[in-house]
């Protein structure tokens, strides 16, 4: 897949993974929409837009593919019960605008370019 188009907005998003069990929520940004391209099982070029959750679900099925996760990106954490206290409290939001303090999930890689670009560096 490549990300061809992205949003200049950035939301924040508290990650937990399956590859990560066990392991603390960590919070960062990730593109509101983005547009891509990719291949179906065929070999078909696929292309699409997506925002808001299925945007968060592809960058961060993304990091997987540019070798990482949100653990090695976030700099806040925390467990998936203080995390859901304080969201149902409203003391976190669940989505929002991110900062521009908040990591990237997918930092470092470039808009546009393929992950075997991305890799070559």
């Amino acid at each position: 897949p490549i990300i061809t188009k992205a949003s200049s907005s950035k939301k924040n998003f508290w990650h937990g993974c399956l590859s990560a069990d066990g392991k603390k929520r960590g919070n960062v940004a990730t593109y509101e929409w983005i547009e891509y391209q990719c291949q179906n099982q065929k070999g078909e070029v696929q292309i699409g837009r997506l925002d808001g959750f299925a945007a968060v679900i592809f960058q961060h099925e993304f990091k997987h593919l540019m070798n990482g996760t949100y653990l090695d990106i976030a700099k806040q954490f925390l467990s998936k019960a203080e995390l859901d206290k304080k969201i149902e409290s409203g003391e976190l939001p669940f989505f929002e605008i991110a900062s521009d303090t908040l990591p990237l999930l997918i930092n470092g890689y470039t808009i546009g370019k393929t992950l075997n670009e991305y890799h070559s560096k």
